[in-house]
C-alpha cells in the first residue's frame, strides 16, 4: 500500500522536475549563470529520485501512457550534462536564428526603402521636338 502510494509520488514528482529543468534551462542564455545552478541542483535531485526505485525496491512494472502528454510516453532516464548542454545550444541555435531573421528583414526594409527614393529623382522624361 505504501509503496503504490511512494510510487505515484516519485512518478509525479520526476516528471514534474523533467518538465521544469527542460523549461528553466535554456533560461541560462537570458538570465546569466544562477539559473544554470538551479538547474543543475534540479537535475541532481532529478536523479537522485530515479535511483530511489533501486535503494527501496518500489520499481513499478507498469506502461505509463497518456494521450495528453507525449513525454509520458517516453521512460524515465538520467538527466546528464550533456543532456544539458543539448537543451541550452538548441535553445541557443533558436535565438541565433531569430536575431539573424530580425537582421535580414531590418536590410530588406531599408534596401526596399532606398528603392523609392532613387527611383523618384530619374523618373521624369523629357520630350524634345
Amino acid at each position: 500500500m505504501w509503496k503504490d502510494l511512494i510510487w505515484k509520488v516519485k512518478l509525479k514528482l520526476t516528471y514534474f522536475a523533467q518538465e521544469v529543468i527542460n523549461e528553466i534551462a535554456y533560461l541560462f542564455i537570458y538570465y546569466g549563470e544562477h539559473l544554470l545552478v538551479l538547474t543543475l541542483r534540479i537535475s541532481v535531485s532529478y536523479n537522485s529520485l530515479l535511483a530511489m526505485d533501486k535503494k527501496y525496491n518500489i520499481i513499478k512494472n507498469v506502461s505509463i501512457c497518456n494521450n495528453t502528454c507525449p513525454y509520458l510516453m517516453f521512460p524515465l532516464r538520467k538527466i546528464s550534462v550533456t543532456r544539458l548542454l543539448q537543451i541550452i545550444a538548441c535553445n541557443r541555435a533558436e535565438l541565433c536564428c531569430h536575431k539573424l531573421i530580425d537582421c535580414l528583414l531590418e536590410t530588406y526594409k531599408m534596401y526596399e526603402s532606398s528603392d523609392d527614393d532613387n527611383g523618384s529623382d530619374n523618373s521624369s522624361l523629357e520630350i524634345y521636338m
